[in-house]
């Protein structure tokens, strides 16, 4: 299935901070102080005044930005309503353009963990393991810029859908995140419990909640096999549901139906998330594997059809 996101003409230009600072400091302020929370005393720093900074436009309206300070890519945000229509991607091939004509042999970043893959589409390359970063996880990143000249853009796109293993609770939930957070018209979930350490966090409700709201034709559709242990507390993607229960809808599995396959989702039949050992958070993230995803969207829509309402889960937050 094709993305069905209708794209605004984006311009990018590099900017002088001086010039640009209110259009700049209002993206910056949007996206890291008041959407993800962090401190507004240390989002700007020394650094601004002498770094390279880009702003993109959409429809002639500043719609994101980043900065280059030396080898270091950083403060890469764009406006919600501009996400998912190629802004990030224009900012980013921006900026490596900029380097290569400095001279540069390579790029630098920390990333938080649900664009991991954003950056890995480029050819960034994570390096040791995840640190916290103003108490948000994040994975240092680096782009070899010589080796990013000789490559193709078909062996990009074969290193962006290769399989990645996740290992742990949080590796496992930052990529479905990653994954509700792409997604452009469907987002399905066939999960045993829909266990908290794995579903219950503000930032997939954020994502689910985004992408029913994104289109009329929108849906996150969500499986579950075992619905008690839900009502003995709040859960935030529960919650959401409730909130848009047109958009968001969560079924429970008949009682005689036990599904034959681990954990999953899929977004758009085009990328897919596995949990293969729900005991020790073991899992799959598969970015382009349309074959795949598509099998396990049948799989989904044939138990989707034989799922009941749970009149428990409904009355759980009203």
């Amino acid at each position: 299935m094709g993305r069905e996101v209708e794209f605004a003409p984006i311009r990018v230009e590099e900017v002088a901070w001086g010039a640009e600072q209110p259009a700049l400091r209002a993206i910056r302020e949007a996206v890291f102080v008041a959407e993800q929370g962090f401190a507004a005393a240390g989002e700007f720093d020394a650094a601004d005044p002498q770094a390279r900074h880009w702003l993109a436009w959409v429809d002639g309206r500043p719609a994101g930005t980043v900065r280059l300070v030396g080898e270091r890519v950083g403060r890469l945000a764009v406006l919600p309503q501009y996400r998912r229509q190629g802004v990030g991607s224009a900012l980013l091939r921006a900026a490596i353009a900029a380097a290569k004509g400095a001279g540069l042999t390579r790029l630098v970043l920390h990333a938080q963990l649900p664009a991991v893959d954003f950056y890995r589409r480029f050819g960034f390359e994570p390096r040791g393991e995840p640190f916290p970063e103003d108490g948000v996880p994040h994975q240092a990143m680096a782009l070899d810029l010589g080796a990013h000249q000789q490559r193709t853009a078909a062996e990009r796109r074969r290193a962006a859908a290769a399989p990645r293993r996740l290992a742990g609770a949080e590796a496992c939930h930052a990529a479905l995140v990653a994954l509700a957070q792409g997604a452009s018209r469907r987002l399905t979930i066939l999960s045993h419990r829909l266990a908290p350490p794995l579903y219950d966090s503000a930032d997939l409700a954020a994502a689910a909640e985004a992408l029913a709201l994104r289109h009329p034709a929108a849906r996150v559709e969500i499986l579950v096999a075992e619905t008690e242990a839900l009502g003995r507390g709040h859960h935030r993607l529960l919650e959401a549901a409730q909130r848009w229960p047109s958009r968001i809808q969560i079924l429970r599995l008949p009682r005689d139906e036990e599904p034959e396959r681990p954990e999953f989702a899929v977004a758009d039949e085009r990328a897919l998330w596995l949990l293969e050992d729900p005991e020790r958070f073991q899992g799959l993230l598969l970015t382009d594997a349309p074959r795949r995803a598509r099998l396990l969207a049948e799989a989904f829509a044939r138990l989707w059809e034989r799922g009941e309402p749970d009149p428990a889960l409904r009355r759980l937050y009203l």
